[in-house]
């Protein structure tokens, strides 16, 4: 069965109205079995459990129906399913199509269509605080009370490129070509500052001196910090472990 067969099965499940073992046997422990392997699956391949797959379905329905202005090859669910498995898992294109039985050229019309679709859904949702906001976020780490957020790197697998050089992308520590990302969150686990598309040669020293500048371009408080692993300078803004040096 195709992964995106079993969340139709899951939504159809988690529709039904549950049932009692006296009423009907072994059926609703059944259920749950089959539930909790489509949502391991699930959250394994997407990084999304079978309902927030829903959620993202019902967020951007609306605007899909509004651009494509035409019947879609798949539906509004495997759409975001191939999307969401994209994203997490990067299969490619020709694994992705014979996943969902549709033509490699579909499978690339479809990721074209996601992409501003999902950045105009969900960027407002990624925000940088105003320094009266940061200030709101003293003492959130009892013990670190001046630490109002923290950065840290991370890096998404890619295949070997082609055109460009391939060395800039690929990773020695890891031993994989790659791209990074620097993110930065508050306190309270909100993201609040993505930038990507770094190299996968670079380090996140390196990257965070490429990115924007927190303190001037991205205004931050002189007197709070954001903690970093050791690898960062231990420069305002950002505080890092005490090291032996």
């Amino acid at each position: 069965m195709y992964l995106a067969e079993k969340v139709n099965v899951a939504e159809n499940i988690f529709r039904k109205e549950k049932v009692t073992m006296d009423d009907q046997g072994d059926y609703f422990a059944e259920v749950n079995s089959i539930k909790s392997n489509i949502t391991k699956v699930t959250v394994d391949v997407t990084g999304e459990t079978p309902e927030t797959l829903l959620q993202i379905v019902a967020d951007v329905n609306v605007l899909f129906r509004q651009r494509t202005g035409r019947n879609q090859t798949l539906s509004p669910r495997n759409r975001i399913l191939l999307f969401m498995l994209l994203l997490r898992s990067y299969p490619s294109y020709h694994m992705l199509s014979v996943i969902f039985d549709v033509s490699v050229s579909t499978i690339k019309d479809e990721m074209h269509a996601c992409i501003p679709i999902f950045e105009e859904t969900y960027s407002r949702l990624i925000r940088w605080p105003s320094l009266d906001e940061w200030q709101d976020l003293q003492g959130g780490w009892g013990k670190l009370p001046f630490a109002v957020g923290a950065i840290d790197g991370t890096s998404t697998e890619i295949y070997r490129p082609i055109p460009e050089p391939q060395e800039q992308y690929y990773s020695g520590h890891r031993q994989y070509h790659c791209i990074h990302t620097q993110v930065v969150t508050s306190n309270e686990g909100r993201i609040c500052y993505v930038e990507c598309g770094f190299p996968g040669h670079q380090n996140d020293a390196q990257k965070y001196m490429l990115m924007r500048n927190i303190g001037q371009q991205l205004p931050f408080p002189d007197e709070l910090f954001l903690l970093g692993d050791k690898i960062y300078q231990n420069r305002h803004p950002v505080l890092t472990p005490y090291t032996r040096q």
